[in-house]
């Protein structure tokens, strides 16, 4: 709302008057007036913000490349760019790995409806890829794979688990102490596991520490691993698709070691070693992809 009413108080005078305002990306201000950085990708967010305050009719991000891919090239050297992606498919891609745009990019034009565009600035002439509301499922099983990799899995272990909630939430309460992104969670009777950067797993570790004894009866650590995502139509409603997926995944000898699937419609993600990780992604494109896997 700040930055709304910034907008229509600093900015939309000059529009109205036919000036194009150049604002600067990458940072914003905070409450107290000084400058606060965005990090890297911050400039995608920034025009987000922008032209949801502005209320625009579309946005435009330039990049050095076509759009999305349906995996990354320099891994898949046959990957094919996606014309027209949903709000949903585009924010679970940049999310987890497609270093296509700044993952907080998509919120701000969802909220309002606005038209994303991304287009490559080495190459005007192309069209670029379309992410919108409107794009209409083509039962595409598969339409872009990506990977986060250099993650690991926390386990933790306690037999009271499933009859006490609260230790769950008291876990993730200590974790978020840290600011750390968990990328995945998944439980069983006596475990919730957990998937956290390698970089976070120290930190993590001090904080679980930190709990009551008699609340966690083990922690495990299995480090080097990678999240895979798989995005596609109908894939929680297409009768088999997991299992053609992960059939896939056995042709690269990939050992699945964390799933989750349910939480969206249009992805499914699962963990395995790093080792494998490329593999998995060559033989699944090729065979949803480039070999016409896709219903």
């Amino acid at each position: 709302m700040e930055t709304e009413r910034a907008m229509n108080i600093n900015v939309m005078p000059y529009i109205n008057r036919g000036f194009i305002p150049v604002i600067t990306g990458f940072y914003g201000v905070k409450k107290d007036g000084l400058p606060l950085t965005f990090g890297r990708g911050g400039s995608d967010y920034a025009a987000a913000v922008i032209a949801n305050a502005l209320n625009a009719d579309r946005l435009d991000i330039w990049t050095d490349v076509d759009g999305f891919m349906s995996a990354d090239p320099r891994i898949v050297p046959h990957a094919v760019k996606i014309d027209e992606m949903s709000y949903t498919e585009a924010a679970e891609l940049a999310y987890f790995g497609a270093k296509v745009l700044h993952p907080r990019t998509i919120e701000p034009v969802r909220r309002k409806h606005i038209p994303l565009w991304v287009r490559n600035s080495f190459k005007p002439e192309e069209r670029g890829t379309l992410i919108s509301q409107f794009r209409k499922p083509k039962n595409e099983l598969l339409r872009s794979v990506a990977a986060k990799t250099d993650l690991s899995i926390i386990s933790i272990s306690s037999p009271e688990i499933a009859y006490r909630p609260e230790i769950v939430t008291r876990i993730l309460a200590k974790i978020s102490e840290n600011n750390d992104a968990i990328y995945s969670i998944s439980t069983t009777l006596s475990t919730v596991a957990l998937l956290i950067h390698n970089n976070d797993v120290k930190d993590t570790l001090r904080k679980l520490n930190e709990l009551e004894s008699e609340d966690i009866e083990r922690i495990d650590v299995t480090g080097d691993v990678a999240l895979i995502c798989c995005v596609g139509d109908n894939l929680l409603t297409t009768c088999g698709v997991s299992g053609e997926i992960f059939g896939a995944v056995k042709e690269a000898h990939a050992n699945v070691q964390m799933i989750s699937e349910g939480a969206s419609d249009v992805s499914l993600n699962f963990v395995v070693p790093m080792a494998h990780v490329l593999d998995t992604i060559r033989i699944l494109h090729k065979k949803f992809v480039e070999d016409g896997g896709n219903a």
